[in-house]
C-alpha cells in the first residue's frame, strides 16, 4: 500500500502483477519512500503516473482516478507528491 501527503491519502498500486511488480513489493520495508514518475507519452494514458522505488525498480502505476488530478499538476504547476511504503 502507498499513501500519498496530499492531507495523506492511502492508495494500492495497479498493474503490479505485470512484470516483477508483487515481487518487488515483497522487498520493500514500511516508511520505504517510492518515486512517482508523470507519464505523458503512455499509450494507454497520457495521465499515467509511474511508480518506481529509489533505485528505480518499476512497480506499478497509481490509480487512474487520481493521476487524472496529480499528472497535470505536477506536469504543469511542478506540484511533487511523498510516497511511501505503509
Amino acid at each position: 500500500m502507498v499513501s500519498m501527503s496530499y492531507d495523506s491519502i492511502r492508495t494500492k498500486v495497479v498493474g503490479s502483477t505485470f512484470g516483477d511488480g508483487q515481487e518487488i513489493i515483497r522487498t520493500l520495508k514500511e516508511g520505504e519512500r517510492l518515486l512517482l514518475i508523470p507519464e505523458p507519452e503512455n499509450p494507454v494514458d497520457s495521465n499515467a503516473i509511474l511508480v518506481k522505488t529509489l533505485d528505480g525498480r518499476k512497480i506499478g502505476h497509481i490509480q487512474k482516478e487520481l493521476a487524472k488530478e496529480w499528472s497535470p499538476l505536477m506536469l504543469v504547476k511542478n506540484v511533487r507528491y511523498k510516497a511511501t511504503i505503509l
